[in-house]
């Protein structure tokens, strides 16, 4: 992707012609700050999912994700993956959680501690 096209995109989700200044910004992304225009790309992508279709959100979004090390496409790509796989439910065997109402009732000193541990565990069972 070339830079005209990258300007092209941004004017087709905005609805509408960039300013000046907003040209030249884009421009210090890719020669100053040396992002590269796809990763602009993609930061344009993920502003306009969340339909905010301004430059300056597109900017932090890139300034986050170098924070986080991601500095390509193929390194958001990743990211994303990891992002995806951390939000499915974790499962507990019913043996464990068993086994962790058992030494919840023989370590608790305290039976109320001890009994809204267990019955947190319990939860966990249903």
């Amino acid at each position: 992707m070339e830079l005209k096209e990258l300007i092209n995109n941004f004017e087709a989700n905005f609805g509408r012609m960039l300013s000046p200044f907003e040209l030249e910004d884009i421009q210090k992304l890719v020669k100053e700050d040396g992002y590269s225009v796809e990763l602009i790309n993609e930061a344009l992508k993920i502003a306009v999912r969340n339909g905010k279709l301004f430059l300056n959100y597109v900017v932090g979004i890139l300034v986050r994700m170098r924070s986080q090390g991601i500095t390509n496409v193929e390194q958001l790509r990743v990211a994303e993956q990891v992002k995806k796989g951390s939000s499915k439910p974790v499962e507990v065997d019913n043996d464990f959680l068993e086994m962790l109402i058992a030494a919840a009732e023989l370590w608790d000193d305290d039976e109320e501690s001890r009994g809204h541990q267990i019955s947190l565990y319990r939860e966990f069972q249903k």
